[in-house]
């Protein structure tokens, strides 16, 4: 009979639901079989980076940026039983879980759109539908325990439909009892439907106005415009959990953070700076800080990686720093 496998357990894990989320997201594309053997992994070498909280992040679909249905893909939105072997590895492990699914943009780039422009022939429909999806993944959040929903990710241009949101909300909150919370893009006023939620959470993708090559000390002087910007959009700072920060390991990529297609020359270096100087300013202000992103396969060392992931670079160290 072989031994159970040695399961590494969080450090500190969150006391309670008003705790720090020390986290970081996990992006997951159908990845067929591969959960049961490689989430383990991966949760035990985040456990050892002192995380607490890890927010499965999964591709949802609509055909275009007009369409009033959205809808899982087979091939690329994990099966339930897939989330569902994360979040019991998760849970082993005592890791806060955030399931959050969010909107892929593919069908959306023929018309050059994003999900912040979303504008349905029908709002009424879209909301039905995009709720009846909610629907079932809070169902399986109640089965599997997990601590926190994410309903939705920078609907900039829904986000006026307030009444529509609290319905939805509402909805939700028939069928799970944990927290609910949504993202928020960084350049936009809190939400007319916040007060709805448990808490707030931005997508943090803020422009530092420094050179190519700057310090820590000149990181932080750069983050501070964008502290008190997090108050002037209607946010109390501690309540606030960042659901998305960081920077790929590219030169300047800080001056535009959601640049994922930057082709500057690579530099670990500046994203290490970026997690240090992110860290000292945020750590004390707000209530949780989920990088963005890592994978679901752990980083092979023989291939260089210039994705967000800091897993396998200088940032790695930076991010166990962070949240010790």
């Amino acid at each position: 009979m072989s031994p159970t496998p040695k399961i590494i357990r969080v450090v500190n894990p969150r006391a309670d639901s008003l705790a720090y989320h020390a986290g970081v997201s996990v992006l997951v594309y159908s990845d067929g079989g591969d959960f049961g053997e490689k989430a383990p992994k991966l949760l035990d070498r985040l456990a050892e980076l002192n995380i607490n909280s890890v927010s499965l992040v999964f591709p949802v679909f609509q055909s275009n940026w007009r369409s009033v249905e959205v809808y899982k893909d087979p091939k690329k939105t994990p099966a339930d039983d897939n989330i569902r072997i994360f979040i019991r590895e998760a849970n082993k492990r005592n890791f806060t879980v955030m399931l959050r699914p969010i909107l892929d943009e593919s069908s959306l780039v023929a018309d050059g759109k994003w999900r912040g422009q979303l504008s349905p022939t029908d709002k009424g429909q879209w909301f039905n539908s995009y709720s009846s999806l909610l629907v079932g993944y809070a169902k399986l959040a109640q089965e599997e325990k997990v601590a926190v929903l994410n309903i939705g990710t920078e609907f900039d241009s829904l986000e006026s439909e307030v009444a529509l949101w609290k319905a939805l909300i509402a909805v939700v909150r028939t069928q799970y009892d944990g927290q609910i919370t949504y993202s928020a893009n960084w350049d936009v006023k809190a939400p007319g439907f916040a007060s709805d939620l448990n808490f707030p959470s931005i997508d943090a993708y803020y422009p530092l106005d420094v050179p190519i090559g700057a310090s820590v000390d000149s990181l932080v002087a750069g983050w501070q415009r964008w502290v008190a910007d997090i108050t002037s959009k209607g946010y109390n700072p501690k309540t606030v959990v960042f659901t998305e920060i960081g920077i790929l390991p590219r030169q300047g990529a800080y001056q535009k953070p959601w640049n994922y297609l930057l082709e500057s020359p690579a530099d670990y270096e500046a994203q290490l700076r970026y997690y240090q100087a992110t860290c000292q300013v945020f750590v004390p202000l707000i209530n949780g800080l989920y990088w963005w992103q890592v994978d679901l396969t752990l980083p092979d060392p023989n291939k260089p990686d210039l994705g967000f992931s800091p897993m396998g670079k200088p940032a790695e160290a930076a991010l166990a720093q962070c949240h010790r």
